[in-house]
């Protein structure tokens, strides 16, 4: 600003002044007129769906300036987030059956939150109560906790990828890490965690300690910090696969996509039980 505005004293300045000024910046950003909407579009995002309706943004707009959403009253507060979360959730885009067969709804996740999610949903347990570390991330699939270069996250919320998506001005941020050097770079370190456990070695997500012993990773299972301890319930090729869908894909698997996963499964099982499991 040319002549930014000051409540303090520029010649006498004080610690109440210093204090008064930011909560006076604060409670302008916080009770300004876009606030509520620009932070349900970004809750939305986060969330459920890169493309909410403007419908959709309303309604959790609404919630965090009421403090109430479809009914139920929380805080009746503005800028109330129990009530905005409990908008992005239940609203009606956000569990309409129909709108999962829309190519435009929902969201890709991001390459950390995948691995994650499949550590916890195959119950990775640490080998010998080792502390499990995450390392150098970032150059290879874009994401490493506490690494993000901005605050504003590893990718742009308004990104459009080349070609459908952004000729019909549609958002999809967490693309914006699908490169050919980090998809490769998660595929490699995604079959090193099936194949031998979280690991440095094959080029795993594991830990650099000890790498030059991964001649020992198949058979004596050297450098391994954790393994997955997930076992099926059945051991039928199609009770695995239905399993496996339930945990993670929340049981959205495509029928083509669930028919070869499961032939892949009984072809691997007769050749090599223990690949297949």
């Amino acid at each position: 600003f040319r002549n930014p505005p000051s409540i303090m004293n520029v010649l006498r300045p004080t610690v109440r002044d210093a204090e008064l000024e930011i909560e006076a910046v604060i409670d302008h950003l916080f009770y300004h007129a876009n606030t509520p909407a620009f932070l349900a579009r970004w809750l939305i995002q986060r969330f459920v769906t890169s493309n909410p309706s403007p419908t959709y943004v309303l309604a959790v707009a609404t919630a965090f300036s009421e403090g109430a959403f479809n009914g139920t009253r929380h805080s009746g507060k503005y800028g109330d987030l129990g009530a905005s979360v409990a908008a992005v959730l239940l609203h009606a885009e956000a569990r309409s059956i129909v709108l999962d067969l829309a190519p435009t709804h929902g969201k890709s996740q991001e390459p950390l939150l995948k691995m994650t999610t499949f550590m916890r949903a195959m119950e990775m347990q640490p080998v010998d109560d080792r502390e499990v570390d995450l390392q150098g991330l970032a150059q290879r699939i874009g994401m490493e906790p506490y690494k993000s270069e901005t605050v504003f996250n590893f990718y742009q919320s308004d990104h459009q990828p080349d070609g459908p998506l952004s000729l019909t001005s549609r958002y999809a941020p967490e693309m914006q890490l699908l490169n050919t050097p980090y998809l490769v770079n998660f595929l490699n370190g995604m079959t090193s965690l099936v194949r031998y456990g979280l690991t440095k070695c094959r080029h795993g997500f594991g830990t650099d300690a000890g790498s030059t012993r991964c001649g020992d990773v198949d058979d004596q299972r050297h450098r391994i910090d954790a393994l997955l301890t997930w076992t099926p319930a059945d051991n039928n090729a199609e009770s695995v696969v239905d399993e496996l869908s339930l945990l993670l894909t929340a049981d959205k698997l495509h029928p083509t996509a669930r028919q070869a996963i499961i032939a892949a499964y009984e072809d691997a099982l007769a050749t090599d039980s223990v690949l297949a499991a």
